[in-house]
């Protein structure tokens, strides 16, 4: 009764297991008698999925009999590596863990599932059971994430730096507007030269646009890092604009 029950379980394992659950049995002549849980089909296209579920032989794995007698073991897949199905289990014989891309047979450079793989060897080494798990859609998320957050650096960064350029940009600005200021207001002291107080009038209107400029860059950049919610205030279009002073020239023309 006992054994019933245990095999009953192991049909439900098998059957409705969601990683590959692999069995592969050691032949005489050094070749592989294999079979794969049905969730292999969620791995492999339907005829090669087939063949693995309904058991095969397949040759002898890279020399298995020669390896073993010499206790040497093939190089162990890295997680870059493109591997078939039969590649798989042969390696599977030889490492306990190990990451890999699976591709189709006949599909070699087309898109694979990434899989972390597991083995376990039995006692005489005539059985090798493995179980193969897709983490495709775990590396995707992954890989989002990662990009997300080297995003998230680089905003930080630029925000660091939109900072530093604009107070030292702004306080940079700001003195060269107080030395103007100086400037004129010494020369209105010692001469009375019209030309000269409104070549330096010009020049400090030229800086307060500039600092204008470098504010209103630095806010729109801060809207857009999320870091500035903006608020409606009450203004008068023609003072936004500028047009004031052009109104009250263009009014003093026409007396």
């Amino acid at each position: 009764v006992r054994g019933r029950v245990a095999t009953k379980r192991m049909e439900f394992v098998w059957n409705d297991a969601t990683d590959v659950i692999i069995v592969s049995v050691r032949l005489g002549d050094g070749s592989l008698s294999t079979s794969a849980s049905p969730s292999c089909a969620h791995l492999l296209p339907g005829e090669e999925s087939v063949r693995w579920i309904h058991g095969c032989a397949h040759g002898a794995i890279d020399g298995f009999e020669r390896m073993l007698a010499r206790g040497e073991k093939p190089k162990i897949p890295l997680r870059s590596d493109v591997i078939t199905m039969e590649r798989l289990i042969a390696c599977a014989w030889w490492h306990q863990r190990f990451s890999c891309i699976v591709v189709p047979v006949d599909q070699p450079n087309g898109a694979g599932r990434v899989c972390d793989v597991s083995s376990s060897i039995s006692e005489n080494a005539d059985g090798c059971v493995i179980i193969v798990r897709d983490v495709t859609d775990r590396d995707r998320v992954f890989e989002m994430e990662r990009e997300v957050l080297s995003a998230s650096i680089e905003r930080i960064k630029d925000e660091e730096a939109n900072r530093f350029s604009r107070h030292e940009v702004k306080n940079g600005v700001l003195a060269a507007i107080s030395q103007v200021d100086s400037l004129k207001s010494e020369i209105r002291r010692f001469c009375q030269e019209p030309e000269m107080d409104k070549m330096l009038t010009s020049m400090r209107t030229g800086l307060s646009h500039t600092l204008e400029t470098i504010l209103s860059q630095a806010m729109a950049r801060d809207v857009l890092h999320g870091n500035y919610m903006p608020r409606a205030a009450p203004c008068r279009i023609v003072e936004a604009l500028g047009l004031d002073e052009m109104m009250g020239s263009s009014a003093e023309t026409t007396r």
